[in-house]
C-alpha cells in the first residue's frame, strides 16, 4: 500500500475515524514532502515546511495546533491554484465520461492490459503520452499517442482528461481543512504523521 498520512484528534491518537480523510502516498510525497514544487521558488517558511512535513508515526510525536496546519494547507491550496499552468499535470482516462457512455475503461491494446505514463512529474508528457503494457501481458505495448479528449485505441473509443495538481488535491485538502475545523471546534490539538 505504501506511505500514508494519518490525521487524528489528540484524544483519538492514531485511531481510524470516519471523519479523517484518507491521504495516500501521492499526497505524502507531492504535498507534505513538496515534490511538486521542488526547485521552484519557495512559498512556505521553514516553520510551515516543518509543520506540513508529517512526522513518522513511531517518532516522538507532539500534537499540533489544527489552526496552524489549516493555514499552511490554505497556502498550499492557493499556490496550486495560482501555479496551475506550471506545475505538473496528469493525463488519465476520464472514467465519468466512459461510464456515461457505457464504455469499458480498462485500457487494452492487442489483448494486453495497459497503463498510461501520463504524469508529467515522473514521465515525458506534453501533448503526447505513452501507453505501456503491464508486465507478463501477452503482447509488449509501447505506444505514443497525441493527447485529445477522445481517442480511438486499437478499435476502441476512450475519453481522456488532463488534471492539474490543483484539481487532483483540491478535494483532499478541503477535507483536511474541514477536519482541522472540527478539531478547532472541539478545542483539540491533532496528530499529523505518516506510516509505511
Amino acid at each position: 500500500m505504501g506511505t500514508e498520512i494519518h490525521i487524528s484528534l489528540e484524544n483519538d491518537k492514531y485511531d481510524d475515524q470516519e471523519l479523517a480523510p484518507f491521504l495516500g502516498r501521492d499526497f505524502y510525497y507531492e504535498i507534505t514532502q513538496g515534490a511538486i514544487w521542488e526547485n521552484k521558488k519557495p512559498f512556505l517558511s521553514n516553520v510551515e515546511i516543518e509543520l506540513l512535513a508529517a512526522k513518522y508515526v513511531e517518532d516522538s510525536l507532539k500534537p499540533i495546533n489544527p489552526t496552524d496546519l489549516k493555514n499552511v494547507l490554505k497556502k498550499v491550496q492557493k499556490y496550486l491554484k495560482d501555479h496551475i499552468n506550471v506545475l505538473p499535470f496528469e493525463i488519465e482516462i476520464d472514467l465519468n465520461r466512459m461510464e456515461k457512455e457505457g464504455l469499458e475503461s480498462d485500457l487494452r491494446v492487442q489483448g494486453s492490459r495497459c497503463w498510461i505514463k501520463g504524469d508529467s512529474l515522473y514521465y515525458e508528457v506534453s501533448q503526447k503520452f505513452e501507453i505501456i503494457s503491464y508486465p507478463r501481458e501477452p503482447n509488449e505495448i509501447n505506444l505514443w499517442i497525441d493527447y485529445a479528449e477522445e481517442i480511438w485505441v486499437d478499435g476502441k473509443k476512450y475519453y481522456f482528461k488532463k488534471i492539474s495538481r490543483f484539481e487532483k488535491y483540491a478535494r483532499t485538502i478541503a477535507q483536511v481543512i474541514a477536519f482541522c475545523r472540527i478539531a478547532e471546534d472541539k478545542d483539540e490539538k491533532i496528530y499529523w504523521c505518516y506510516s509505511h
